[in-house]
């Protein structure tokens, strides 16, 4: 039985997700949320192949306006958006191809995440 718990508990530290290890000087950026919201496609406006049958599927797509450091504004997208609250200001970087922004920030529980959005547009 003692084997059997110490197996376990060398499973499940060695199976602790990478992000624990998340370093905010990675992150040289700071980007402050100006605004956010959502836009809900209706049923219809897409739609997919399901066997052989074509349906229609609602959409949600979340975005936001950021302003970061760099003196830059960016509109981006993505499910992370609902993370990010508006007038607080995060750590962050471009990555991608300078097509994503990574913020990183805390979740409900305090812990360190990060969240990955698509950069859509660019004011200079």
């Amino acid at each position: 039985m003692k084997r059997l718990a110490a197996a376990l508990i060398l499973l499940f530290s060695i199976s602790a997700p990478a992000k624990d290890n998340l370093n905010p000087a990675d992150y040289p950026l700071t980007a402050q949320v100006v605004s956010t919201g959502k836009s809900s496609g209706s049923p219809g406006a897409l739609t997919m192949p399901v066997g052989s049958v074509l349906t229609a599927v609602p959409f949600t797509t979340f975005f936001a306006e950021i302003k970061v450091n760099d003196g830059k504004t960016y509109i981006v997208s993505g499910s992370d958006v609902q993370n990010l609250q508006v007038g607080e200001g995060y750590s962050a970087r471009i990555t991608d191809g300078n097509r994503k922004l990574e913020i990183l920030g805390k979740d409900s529980k305090s812990k360190l995440r990060q969240w990955s959005v698509v950069i859509d547009k660019v004011h200079e």
